[in-house]
């Protein structure tokens, strides 16, 4: 399949959200994967892979993919066997960073990948005056939210972030920061009951970025609705994700538990199928 994209449409664009979507997937898969992938039936001309070097806590991994008229940086959300992403995740300090305080553990996630991402946008000839994209998934998506403002920080235009089901990445300071830059060119996907956009916690002062795009229990994209409207079909999903569980487990015929519902709505492949269906 063709890569579905639009590079020069920095406005909305469902084709853009599931081209990113199914970015923000295939940066789960090893480099060698990606780089087919990428330059097989996507049509790009150069992969570049960055991975963090061991012996190192944290394990990033982002690529970014060149093509003739656009450039593509997609990172790797949490791998739910990888110990190293989760002590990422559960490190939710805040520290001061050039774009304000972030969640200590992306932070030091994003920095072990950051420098040489930037330097390679900045400096290689193949990158220079085309659309810079930024996607990601899950910790993913907290990473290419990191790396948007790290860019426009640095000099560099970004032409839009699509991001998918990411976990608030800092505080006021820093969603301040991000949304004055580059919130209009940002399209945050929540589906439905997807328990990692609502973690950390607020109590914590974390904050999100705009601007919401919700995927409600219908797979219906919703982009302006009221607060009481959403709690309200975030109530009813899980209700009928109850029920879908119960069902399941009471006819259970295989070996592993079905998941819940609000991490059966976490799944990058149910962002996609929600996506295809607008």
């Amino acid at each position: 399949m063709p890569f579905p994209f639009e590079p020069n449409n920095r406005m909305f664009s469902i084709k853009n959200a599931l081209g990113s979507a199914l970015a923000a997937q295939l940066a789960y898969s090893q480099p060698s994967a990606f780089e087919a992938k990428a330059k097989g039936e996507w049509g790009f001309q150069e992969v570049r892979s960055f991975m963090t070097s061991p012996p190192a806590l944290e394990d990033t991994q982002a690529f970014v993919a060149i093509r003739n008229d656009m450039v593509l940086v997609a990172f790797r959300g949490t791998e739910p066997d990888n110990i190293k992403d989760w002590l990422t995740d559960g490190n939710v300090r805040l520290v001061p960073s050039p774009v304000g305080h972030l969640h200590a553990g992306f932070l030091r996630a994003f920095n072990t990948v950051a420098p040489e991402i930037l330097n390679d946008l900045r400096n290689s000839p193949n990158t220079a005056g085309k659309p810079l994209w930024l996607t990601g998934h899950s910790l993913g998506a907290a990473l290419s939210t990191i790396m948007a403002a790290s860019c426009v920080n640095a000099g560099l235009s970004i032409a839009g972030h699509y991001n998918f089901g990411s976990p608030r990445a800092g505080d006021s300071s820093f969603t301040s920061f991000y949304n004055e830059r580059c919130a209009s060119v940002t399209f945050r996907f929540v589906n439905n009951n997807d328990i990692v956009p609502r973690v950390p916690p607020r109590g914590l002062s974390y904050d999100h970025v705009d601007f919401k795009r919700y995927l409600d229990r219908h797979c219906r994209l919703v982009t302006d609705t009221r607060v009481v409207d959403l709690l309200m079909d975030s109530f009813e999903g899980t209700l009928l994700g109850l029920r879908k569980l119960f069902d399941q487990i009471t006819h259970l015929k295989q070996e592993k538990l079905p998941l819940p519902d609000f991490i059966e709505d976490h799944r990058i492949e149910n962002y996609i199928s929600c996506i295809e269906k607008n």
